[in-house]
């Protein structure tokens, strides 16, 4: 009679063999291509015109990209990690590698454009929040000094009633632009931040 102990063993095992799978082929084959896919953004185009704005019709050098193809790059860039390569599909037929330099150039040229602006931006926020949450507590401390003197007069009520609203209102202003509009724009710098640096390719279908 085989013992209880024994059966846990062999079942136990067979389970460990189930469950190793990183020495399965197929599930390692799988996990490499989903690694060689995984910083890559691919945009198909008919010609190079897609990647441009249609109402600019300064040349390629100056060109303004189509709202389009960035909304396409950000939000497959969403997906992906901290590098990630830019693949733009055109067809054989339309396929001009000098073209593609001058491309690569101004989409690099836009994105790095892209991240110092947004970076600006972001400094702007910082300085604007702090200066906001200073003077709201400012204005507490007032409303504070105010009230802490007793005073029942005209004056007396009337600075308590000014200053105690306006400093929460201001105060939470600046807590508002620091930890939500700030975050939005994050948003926006990361997004900047991994194109400027990306690697962009021409693939001819």
């Amino acid at each position: 009679m085989v013992s209880p102990r024994v059966v846990r063993q062999k079942v136990q095992k067979r389970l460990d063999k189930d469950d190793d799978v990183e020495n399965d082929a197929e599930y390692l084959e799988a996990k490499r291509l989903s690694q060689l896919h995984s910083s890559e953004i691919s945009i198909i185009t008919d010609d190079y015109d897609d990647v441009f704005s249609d109402f600019d019709p300064r040349s390629l050098e100056v060109r303004e990209l189509s709202d389009d193809f960035i909304r396409e790059v950000k939000r497959a860039s969403r997906q992906k990690g901290d590098r990630v390569e830019l693949k733009i599909m055109v067809p054989k037929a339309r396929h001009d590698p000098q073209q593609e330099d001058i491309i690569r150039h101004r989409i690099r040229v836009h994105f790095k454009d892209g991240l110092h602006h947004v970076h600006s931006q972001l400094s702007r926020m910082r300085n604007k929040s702090m200066w906001y949450i200073a003077a709201g507590m400012v204005l507490m401390l007032l409303a504070t000094y105010v009230a802490s003197l007793g005073g029942t007069d005209f004056v007396s009520k009337f600075l308590f009633v000014f200053f105690e609203p306006a400093g929460w209102f201001i105060f939470w202003t600046g807590l508002e632009i620091l930890f939500v509009k700030m975050a939005e724009k994050n948003d926006d710098h990361e997004f900047y931040r991994k194109l400027a640096n990306c690697d962009i390719s021409f693939v001819p279908y």
